[in-house]
């Protein structure tokens, strides 16, 4: 009974804080909410790997980088010892290559996105495959990779062409 009640207030908190746009605050109350149940062998509504990479995406938008990796690493160990499967894995990798190309690591952005597609579940993901093509590609741009650049842009098309 007290972990029902502490589900209850724990989610009219964090949803008070989401309406009044305070996402930060919200989504550290679920963390908190997760820890718990993980640690008391709980049932665990959102896996934590799930919210450490939303505090990340959280952390990202406010311009935060190092911080915002630090949550999408955390969301890397969180989803091995869950044994999540390997489009978890994609989706975390593209995240992680998304926020290095935020903060301009070009090189490391294309290292994780190199690292998220083959994981990737094409049925599931097509969308992020076409955004890290197309981030790729002005990747390549930028570093006068011109041909292969072209490539990424091909691969796009022929999606948009199907």
């Amino acid at each position: 009974m007290i972990f029902h009640n502490y589900l209850l207030t724990t989610s009219i908190i964090s949803l008070t804080y989401y309406d009044d746009y305070n996402h930060f605050d919200s989504m550290l109350i679920y963390k908190e909410f997760a820890e718990y149940s993980e640690e008391n062998n709980k049932i665990n509504l959102i896996p934590i790997w799930v919210l450490s990479l939303e505090i990340g995406l959280i952390f990202e938008e406010n311009y935060q980088y190092n911080q915002a990796m630090k949550y999408h690493k955390l969301a890397l160990k969180k989803a091995a010892v869950r044994k999540a499967d390997e489009d978890t894995f994609g989706s975390i990798y593209y995240y992680m290559g998304m926020n290095y190309f935020s903060s301009e690591k070009y090189d490391s952005s294309l290292i994780y996105f190199d690292k998220s597609l083959p994981l990737l579940d094409p049925s599931n993901s097509q969308w992020v495959y076409n955004e890290m093509a197309l981030y790729r590609a002005n990747i390549k741009v930028k570093k006068e990779k011109y041909k292969e650049a072209i490539d990424d842009y091909k691969m796009i098309l022929l999606d948009f062409k199907e």
